[in-house]
């Protein structure tokens, strides 16, 4: 049984609204998933305490997996019942704990830290968290071996040593992190990345995707995973404050990288230095399935090009299946290169080169030649 409540429809000034129906909801024994979005508006403090009612939460009878909170705006009383719960997989906190007090965060931790905690996926993206508030996450997490999948992506209020070395703490076997679009200072990215690479706890996909990475961040980064060899999935995208010695130190990682399987840099301020580099990279590269090279038209110039596909040499060992290269500089003069690499790569069955405005219908003929060799994978 599935339900889900929203507060549209209730008004916030109906006195017992939620503590109504969260009562007739606590009847439902089987009931496993939870949905309340206060988008509409900000709800009333009975709703925080109507969630904390004990049987919902602590009572094992219970069997709630999936609980959401959106856009709450409270302080979140229900966390002190929380602490408690041992039934949910699945919590999602987004916009939710803005105004959440210490004593709320470390009724968080304590959940966390709880040994029969069963949480795999936690979502505590957009919210603001002060150093007080990492330093209880810490504490919890530090002590957390259930959860797989974190998305923390665009934290607020995050100081220059807001984010501690343990805030991400001990599971070793994180599936993904989302980071994205955070702002974090320049000091902060060292450190998160050593507490990841101190126990090569993240065996997944690291997003970050429009971050405030620079070169120090990634220098850390693939410092520590290049030694543990974990990573499988590194989003680099929308990243415009990495440079160029930041660009070979990624250029490196991938060579020395014998799991790394899908690399996304698409819009970055890469340049034609780094694709060189990379080319000489995949060369010997067999692990790479999936390389996103999309919208660089601004940072590559077309003699790049020409020089990635003069400088990719053994495609029929490459094993990338999928290669995206929409809205880039490439032209005419690269096809000579570029064709030949494709139609010996028999790995490969998706290629994307919209939005190349610089190739003609001559060397746009030359492309569909690959399409009708018999050889191709190509889909």
């Amino acid at each position: 049984m599935t339900d889900s409540l929203a507060e549209s429809g209730i008004e916030e000034g109906g006195d017992g609204a939620a503590a109504k129906m969260v009562g007739e909801l606590a009847g439902c024994k089987n009931l496993t998933s939870l949905s309340l979005d206060f988008n509409c508006g900000h709800p009333r403090r009975e709703w925080s305490e109507a969630l904390g009612d004990p049987p919902l939460l602590e009572d094992p009878q219970y069997k709630l997996t999936d609980l959401t909170l959106e856009s709450c705006h409270e302080d979140m009383i229900f966390l002190k019942s929380l602490s408690q719960n041992t039934t949910l997989k699945k919590l999602n906190l987004e916009r939710a704990l803005y105004c959440i007090s210490r004593a709320g965060w470390g009724a968080f931790s304590a959940y966390l830290s709880n040994p029969n905690c069963s949480l795999q996926e936690l979502n505590i993206s957009e919210n603001e968290i002060d150093n007080e508030g990492l330093l209880l996450l810490t504490e919890g997490m530090s002590q957390n071996s259930s959860v797989r999948i974190i998305d923390m992506k665009s934290m607020e209020s995050v100081g220059e040593d807001g984010l501690k070395a343990d805030v991400i703490g001990r599971n070793e076997r994180y599936q993904k992190l989302d980071i994205s679009r955070n702002k974090f200072h320049s000091s902060t990215w060292p450190i998160l990345f050593k507490s990841l690479g101190e126990k090569c706890i993240l065996s997944g996909e690291l997003n970050l995707c429009t971050s405030s990475i620079d070169n120090e961040g990634i220098f850390v980064l693939v410092d520590r995973f290049g030694t543990c060899k974990t990573l499988k999935v590194l989003v680099l995208s929308y990243t415009k404050f990495i440079g160029t010695s930041g660009w070979k130190a990624v250029a490196n990682f991938v060579k020395e990288s014998s799991i790394l399987e899908e690399l996304d840099i698409s819009s970055c301020n890469i340049n034609d230095d780094f694709l060189l580099d990379l080319a000489s990279v995949l060369s010997h590269n067999k692990t790479l399935k999936s390389l996103d090279l999309a919208w660089n038209e601004k940072s590559v110039t077309a003699d790049g090009w020409v020089t990635f596909f003069d400088g990719f040499q053994n495609p029929e060992r490459s094993g990338l299946r999928k290669v995206e290269l929409t809205s880039n500089s490439i032209d005419d003069e690269a096809i000579p290169s570029m064709v030949p690499r494709l139609s010996n790569m028999r790995s490969l069955e998706e290629l994307r080169l919209s939005f190349n405005k610089q190739i003609t219908s001559s060397g746009a003929q030359a492309i569909s030649n690959i399409l009708r060799s018999p050889t191709s994978a190509l889909k």
